[in-house]
């Protein structure tokens, strides 16, 4: 899988990029969502992993950006977050994103939530 890690903490971006490589998957990373659309714009992706609390563009709003490019209605997105927020399938499509996964997260761990979403 082709997979877009966007965190404004570099750290959490090379552990999970490092992680999910182990898997077998092509990671590339964004530090924010003007990255993250860039990167889009150049690059197919299977799956974004997407940071809500970012500096300059939310997460949310980076979503809905995404949404707007050509490829961007294509692609799974799954926001990841430290909130925990409690959000019905129905308002988690409406808001752009196909699923929500609450931090901390092992990248094994987050790879199989990936996986099964995917899956759907």
């Amino acid at each position: 899988m082709n997979i877009l890690f966007v965190d404004d903490k570099s750290t959490l971006r090379q552990l999970y990029r490092l992680g999910l490589m182990r898997y077998g998957h092509h990671v590339s990373t964004a530090g924010g969502g003007s990255e993250a659309i860039q990167a889009v714009r150049g690059e197919n992706f299977d799956m974004i992993i997407m940071d809500l609390d970012m500096p300059q563009m939310s997460g949310w709003e980076a979503v809905r950006k995404i949404r707007a490019l050509p490829f961007g209605k294509k692609v799974s997105i799954v926001i990841f977050t430290a909130k925990h927020l409690v959000l019905s399938p129905d308002q988690i499509h409406q808001r752009g994103a196909d699923g929500i996964l609450n931090k901390p997260l092992t990248p094994k761990e987050l790879l199989s939530n990936v996986s099964k979403m995917a899956s759907h």
